[in-house]
């Protein structure tokens, strides 16, 4: 805030002086509260990293067997070209698929502090469902997708969205420990895109629906949430100009909704990579 003049000694210089002192307090108190906040979007982030962990040596251990595998049977069979033509087949979709779960886990690992910049939504919408995709295969999770092809750029942060739908993803399935589907859908609004995650568990119950988003607060048994990924993720969000709400709860399952600023007219809307 540009300084009061407060040169003058009488009531109404005092005043001034006084509101300044007060503006530069609640300054100070503004910049703690960001501080704060992104000192609990890094421990939200740890964590989620250390769940995404068991998924992501799942989907190394069984490439890694096939690897494996063609590996002894190659040395058995060197003389024979087309078998080693068949399995030099297998050897490369395995790593493939190894060097895309390991890449997209560095990537998400190495989200920083929120840096909005032009980009296409589907594209963190991709990025968080291939992280998500071992749990959503453990758990028999279906996944229905809406995301029209004219959807226009919107200035976000590539990382941290994509871990705000992670969050939002995994937050579906604890839902639905018994199995069930998620919804993702896309569509434009006036100087906005809105994308709403929609999951076919039980619902958020009324009582508690608009403490959700509370630093802390958790439904799920202990050591099994830190209480703060809807919290980060909404703080994180507001950071790129939009926000995220709880539309629907209790009974049909909930539907959260993510809304990000379209992008200034004249960008090329790529993101940044990773």
């Amino acid at each position: 805030l540009p300084p009061l003049d407060v040169r003058g000694r009488d009531e109404i210089a005092a005043l001034a002086e006084h509101m300044e002192r007060s503006a530069r307090h609640l300054q100070e108190l503004h910049e703690e509260a960001r501080r704060r906040e992104r000192e609990l979007s890094r421990v939200e982030h740890l964590a989620t990293v250390g769940m995404l962990a068991a998924g992501v040596a799942h989907e190394i251990n069984n490439p890694l067997a096939g690897i494996r595998t063609s590996i002894e049977r190659l040395l058995r069979h060197l003389p024979d070209a087309a078998a080693a033509e068949r399995y030099g087949t297998v050897l490369r979709d395995a790593v493939a698929r190894i060097e895309k779960a390991v890449q997209g886990m560095l990537g998400f690992a190495r989200a920083a502090e929120v840096a909005p910049l032009p980009m296409f939504l589907p594209e963190a919408v991709e990025r968080a469902l291939t992280l998500a995709a071992p749990r959503l295969e453990a758990q028999r999770v279906g996944l229905a997708q809406d995301l029209p092809d004219d959807l226009p750029p919107v200035s976000a942060d590539p990382a941290q969205l994509t871990q705000v739908l992670l969050n939002l993803v995994l937050n579906a399935c604890d839902a639905m420990p018994g199995g069930g589907e998620i919804r993702v859908e896309a569509r434009r609004l006036a100087g906005e895109v809105a994308l709403t995650v929609a999951d076919s568990g039980a619902g958020v119950p009324a009582e508690i629906a608009d403490r959700v988003f509370d630093p802390f607060f958790t439904t799920k048994p202990l050591g099994k949430g830190t209480g703060l990924g809807l919290a980060v993720s909404r703080a994180a969000v507001r950071e790129m100009g939009g926000d995220l709400r709880l539309l629907l709860s209790e009974d049909r399952g909930a539907v959260f909704e993510i809304r990000v600023p379209v992008a200034a007219k004249g960008s090329d809307g790529q993101s940044s990579p990773g």
